[in-house]
């Protein structure tokens, strides 16, 4: 477990430079959210949050505030990419949204502040791959794929489907069985690095498929 989380924040590292060389007028909102996950990593490995009174409940708020800054990384994806027939999709998924948040802070309240905040944190990463699932259809439908937002939007899949098993197994299982949720959330997230760093050292930002590249900045700057 501690070798895939060392592994996970050397990863980041050199994303994070790949963000700021290729991606960082494209993905702006993507090069934030790496960058605090990265520094939640390092705090987390040098035992930051341990060490200060309520570091727990400081560790569980920063997780959400990353599930924020992602949600808004998808939505803004969505925006981007969506044109035509496919504009009603801009204002539906943000209502959606903010009520799935709503109803979820709701549903989940525990009295036990951390359970409360693992439930919420689940059905955050279950909205960001419902989100993305909308990401895709509206990428296919578009018929002018940019590689690099393909490959962006495939890591987020894999990022966010490995901590819905692994959250929903955790408020479940045993203290004896929490390496495993934990274990898989860990691979899902190294490989989702591995997908982002090939998308920004050899994925050129062009079109998959579909004929010559669109020129509307829809598509060709899908900022995120």
């Amino acid at each position: 477990m501690a070798i895939l989380s060392y592994a996970g924040l050397a990863l980041q590292l050199p994303l994070i430079y790949l963000l700021f060389l290729r991606g960082r007028k494209d993905f702006p909102l993507f090069l934030c959210y790496i960058i605090l996950r990265t520094a939640a990593g390092l705090a987390l490995i040098l035992r930051s949050f341990e060490a200060m009174p309520g570091g727990r409940e400081l560790y569980w708020g920063l997780d959400i505030a990353l599930h924020g800054i992602l949600l808004a990384v998808i939505l803004r994806l969505i925006h981007r990419c969506a044109s035509g027939p496919q504009i009603a999709i801009r204002a539906g998924s943000v209502l959606a949204v903010v009520a799935f948040v709503a109803i979820s802070l709701v549903l989940t309240y525990n009295a036990h502040l951390l359970r409360w905040l693992t439930g919420f944190s689940r059905n955050l990463s279950f909205c960001e791959e419902l989100l993305n699932l909308i990401l895709w259809s509206v990428l296919v439908r578009s018929r002018h794929i940019p590689m690099r937002v393909l490959l962006v939007s495939a890591g987020l899949g894999i990022q966010v489907t490995g901590e819905v098993i692994g959250q929903s197994f955790l408020l479940f299982a045993g203290k004896s069985m929490n390496w495993a949720p934990n274990l898989l959330v860990a691979i899902c997230d190294v490989i989702a690095l591995a997908v982002w760093i090939y998308a920004f050292t050899r994925a050129a930002n062009t079109p998959m498929y579909g004929g010559p590249a669109p020129t509307s900045p829809a598509i060709t700057g899908a900022r995120a």
